[in-house]
């Protein structure tokens, strides 16, 4: 029998501005905090601590292809292809 093991995602290292388009932004007019898209993964970033914060998806839809936070409230649309 296989050991029982987890993986953990704990950092994301790249940026893909070629394939998807406008999925780079500053969250709520906070200059510290960015969001974006790596294939099915969001990932917000705190650029004072270097904090990455993650949200996947597993549906069969494919990659997040695009994003839009909402200008006031702490909520963010994405599309799939």
């Amino acid at each position: 029998a296989l050991p029982d093991s987890t993986l953990v995602l704990e950092r994301v290292e790249g940026y893909d501005g070629r394939d998807v388009k406008n999925n780079l932004h500053y969250l709520n007019g906070d200059d510290k905090t960015v969001v974006y898209t790596v294939g099915r993964t969001l990932i917000t970033y705190n650029t004072d601590t270097s904090e990455q914060r993650f949200w996947t998806h597993s549906s069969p839809a494919g990659s997040m292809t695009c994003l839009a936070p909402h200008r006031s409230r702490p909520v963010i649309a994405v599309g799939l292809d």
